[in-house]
């Protein structure tokens, strides 16, 4: 049989459209599957990089400053000594699944004449809000903090503004906790977060901020979303199997 034949057959039993729709759907979806096993291998790589970070030796907050200079240093491991500002908390809306509605205690930690990097003390429950509530009190605690790096965040779509006359912020912004603290122009602000890690040995109960409570979560689906697109292409090549069978079938004549 020719082609043009073959292509005349195709269109007398109405498999010509179908035929060419299904390949290029099938392209489409298993191109999808491809693209999302590429997107895993990249998203396992970044992963293990921050948790060998996250897992290192801390080191010097100057370090970390200059290393942010060329790169990025999320994640990466700190120690850093200061004098932390407990007058200056702002908190951040933070509801936990054990503790119930609480915030992220961020404190200000003078590192210098001018200079300050905002902390991550860890999680409060809405009855310890107050430092004056706390063993530390409400005003400054000297203290050497060990803890990741974490940058400032992007507002999302559907997250409401921070509400800064009635310091509760509900996403990280770090450069507005700050003005909303100091005069920026009389100030060295340390370009990112630190989010403190739990004491060694860990932290009695009555003691509040409890560190380690928000997990660091990376999350890596893309192997179920390639399993999607790849069994979308299963399900479209036997859909096309089934509509060729019935029509070969009502087009079949007795013998």
């Amino acid at each position: 049989m020719t082609q043009s034949d073959s292509q005349l057959s195709h269109q007398k039993l109405g498999l010509l459209w179908p035929s060419l729709l299904t390949l290029l759907g099938l392209a489409i979806l298993i191109g999808l599957g491809t693209w999302q096993m590429g997107r895993k291998v990249e998203k396992d790589a970044i992963i293990s990089r921050l948790h060998s970070r996250a897992e290192a030796a801390p080191v010097s907050l100057d370090e970390v400053i200059a290393r942010s200079r060329d790169g990025d240093v999320e994640y990466t491991r700190v120690e850093v000594p200061g004098i932390l500002h407990h007058e200056k908390e702002r908190y951040l809306y933070a509801p936990h699944q054990g503790y119930g509605p609480g915030y992220d205690v961020f404190a200000p930690m003078r590192v210098g004449e001018k200079r300050y990097v905002w902390v991550n003390l860890g999680y409060v429950p809405e009855r310890f809000k107050s430092p004056d509530t706390r063993p530390a009190g409400g005003g400054a605690e000297d203290r050497t903090i060990i803890g990741i790096v974490r940058l400032s965040a992007k507002q999302e779509t559907f997250t409401p503004d921070n509400n800064v006359a009635d310091n509760l912020w509900y996403w990280r912004d770090l450069a507005g906790m700050h003005a909303s603290a100091f005069d920026p122009s009389k100030t060295d602000l340390v370009p990112f977060f630190i989010e403190a890690e739990p004491v060694a040995g860990g932290v009695p109960a009555a003691e509040w901020p409890k560190p380690g409570t928000s997990k660091v979560k990376i999350f890596n689906r893309h192997f179920e979303y390639a399993l999607t697109w790849y069994g979308l292409a299963l399900t479209l090549l036997g859909v096309y199997v089934a509509f060729v069978w019935h029509r070969l079938e009502s087009r079949r004549t007795p013998e």
